[in-house]
């Protein structure tokens, strides 16, 4: 039997539960000093962590954990809501036209509910992705 120990687990055997707790300042804690990475004279970055991964790990640690992962992923639909809506009713037969192809060849909803995710995992979105723009 395999335990994630990051959750309450079953222990058939003894007929118990045993709960798993981890301390988080210790996941996080890093074995380096972080110092910030230069680009050139006026720019530079803290990186995520040692390796700079680490919003991966993180969210390793959310999916290593089944009810930490539907939790988080409830939150991002809440954020996400009735998604985006798009009212083309009073454009010009053109506009409505171009909004429509813009939607097809850019899928805002489900990069819409990516950033509802990173709001909800990171408390932060990075919104860098470029859209095709309409003419």
């Amino acid at each position: 039997m395999e335990l994630n120990f990051n959750s309450m687990e079953t222990i058939p055997v003894l007929n118990a539960s045993a709960a798993f707790k981890t301390d988080s300042g210790k996941v996080f804690k890093e074995d380096v000093d972080i110092v910030p990475t230069i680009i050139d004279k006026s720019l530079s970055y803290i990186p995520w962590g040692s390796d700079n991964n680490m919003p991966y790990h993180i969210i390793d640690l959310i999916e290593s954990d089944e009810t930490l992962a539907t939790c988080q992923m409830f939150n991002a639909e809440v954020c996400y809501g009735s998604g985006l809506q798009y009212n083309t009713d009073s454009c010009s037969a053109g506009v409505k036209q171009e909004v429509e192809d813009f939607l097809l060849d850019n899928a805002m909803p489900s990069y819409f509910l990516g950033v509802c995710q990173d709001f909800k995992h990171f408390a932060f979105a990075e919104c860098s992705r470029q859209a095709t723009r309409l003419t």
